[in-house]
């Protein structure tokens, strides 16, 4: 059998389409400011009460000053796609000025496990990401190795194991990366309130910019 190397070369296009909730920093949009962007990604079946969570779309409608747009797209399925973040990203970079050197990207749960997969398939994109009870892909854990991240996770979580988080995390710092870590010793799968509660954490994120010394 003869075996000869030959080369592939095809344009590829996804339609994408779905819905998203958008909250916009209106004095900054006056002052004619361009402004970061941060992506909120829900876990399964929380698609109903997005603003019941206690989570950046809930406390930006309660009164908290974020100074940047929010913008919280729906997932019908039982896991996310990429490709919604990645278009929702164009979608709103042109029609606002965001920032795109301050893109931030954060989820709870199977919103977690998308926030790992969609900056390792963009690692060039996020200024920093926050993954909350969500899964990685230690094997492609060097791709984000200079992407800031600050994962948090429960010990005692019975529906994501805390080992997932731990695994990815390891295998970012093996690849040169300096990421930070929560681990609540006392929590279990739920534990969003407490990490969108900590203050540290936003100041944290809000001083990353691609191009600036980080972390």
């Amino acid at each position: 059998m003869h075996t000869k190397q030959r080369s592939l070369n095809r344009e590829l296009r996804t339609a994408v389409s779905g819905n998203y909730f958008l909250q916009l920093p209106t004095d900054l949009i006056q002052e004619g400011s361009s402004f970061p962007l941060l992506i909120f990604l829900h876990g399964m079946a929380q698609q109903d009460y997005i603003f019941d969570l206690a989570a950046p779309p809930k406390m930006k409608k309660d009164g908290d000053d974020f100074p940047c747009a929010i913008a919280t797209p729906v997932c019908n399925e039982v896991r996310w796609s990429c490709d919604i973040v990645l278009a929702l990203i164009e979608e709103l970079s042109e029609r606002y000025a965001i920032d795109r050197d301050r893109i931030y990207l954060t989820g709870i749960s199977i919103g977690g496990m998308a926030t790992w997969h969609t900056a390792l398939r963009n690692p060039d994109l996020f200024a920093a990401i926050v993954p909350v009870c969500g899964a990685g892909d230690p094997w492609n854990a060097f791709r984000i190795s200079d992407v800031p991240c600050w994962a948090f996770h429960g010990r005692k979580d019975s529906i994501v194991p805390v080992e997932v988080t731990e695994s990815m995390l390891k295998a970012i710092i093996d690849s040169g990366g300096n990421p930070k870590v929560t681990i609540y010793e006392d929590g279990g799968h739920r534990i969003w309130d407490r990490v969108y509660q900590t203050e540290e954490l936003w100041q944290w994120l809000f001083s990353q910019a691609k191009g600036r010394n980080r972390q």
